[in-house]
């Protein structure tokens, strides 16, 4: 599967867990990746992809900036709560970026076919 996402200034994603199964072929989700496809970033800008540690929701653990060209894949077979911190970017600008997602015939049984967001601390 795949998705193309663009987030404008002011706009942010909310601390979440993709969906794990595709609800069709019943297939888990296992890979999931970001290529990021904007020609212009600046560290100012923010946007930056955030993951967050399972047990501990207060912060995220790290902050991917989004560079253009820039990939980023996720082994996603457990719990992976990401989000995406406020973008600032001038007007004409967005974050875009190319989401794929891989999947694969498990042996455990998966529930969430669609994404799962939590209010943010």
């Amino acid at each position: 599967g795949a998705g193309l996402h663009a987030v404008r200034n002011g706009g942010s994603g909310g601390v979440h867990l993709d969906a794990d199964h595709h609800p069709r072929l019943g297939l888990s989700r296992i890979l999931s990746v970001m290529l990021y496809v904007h020609k212009e970033w600046h560290y100012d800008w923010g946007g930056e992809l955030e993951l967050w540690n399972t047990n501990n929701l207060s912060a995220p653990i790290t902050r991917i900036v989004p560079h253009p060209g820039r990939m980023v894949a996720l082994d996603v077979r457990g719990e992976a709560f990401h989000s995406v911190a406020p973008v600032k970017c001038p007007e004409g600008h967005s974050r875009r970026s190319l989401a794929m997602f891989f999947y694969w015939k498990l042996s455990s049984q998966r529930a969430r076919s669609r994404a799962m967001f939590l209010n943010a601390p």
